[in-house]
């Protein structure tokens, strides 16, 4: 298990990736915006659930800096608002999850309905949910 930063949730290690907090395609303007010698310095690292990760590269969200310094999610694709984290993931991933063990009728389900592998995920939840949550940090 891997904690998602994100959601503060222990998940399976095949449904988390890690990523970069400043973009390696950016690393010639690194000394601008950050203060790291080296982009691949573990405090510009995230450890994700896969779907935000993949929203994240393609810029449907992004993590921004509050007056408190602290990073929090922030949604840009109004699309996405109602959109569930699981509906990104592939057979594989939802597999590892247990999806195959989560009752059929689990989308109209009006309470939580939690992945057998990640106890404490809600397959149920969306990015809107997750707009405004601070990046939670080890």
């Amino acid at each position: 298990m891997l904690l998602c930063m994100v959601m503060n949730i222990g998940l399976p290690s095949s449904v988390v990736i890690a990523s970069h907090i400043f973009r390696r395609e950016h690393d010639r303007l690194k000394d601008y915006f950050v203060q790291i010698a080296d982009i691949d310095d573990v405090r510009n690292g995230l450890l994700l659930f896969k779907p935000i990760e993949s929203a994240f590269d393609d810029l449907d969200i992004a993590f921004l800096v509050d007056k408190e310094d602290q990073f929090t999610l922030k949604l840009f694709n109004p699309d996405f608002k109602s959109k569930l984290l699981v509906d990104s993931l592939t057979q594989k991933q939802w597999d590892a999850l247990g999806g195959e063990s989560i009752p059929t009728d689990w989308e109209t389900s009006t309470s939580p309905v939690y992945a057998p592998y990640a106890p404490e995920f809600n397959v149920l939840t969306t990015f809107g949910e997750l707009d405004g949550k601070p990046l939670r940090f080890p």
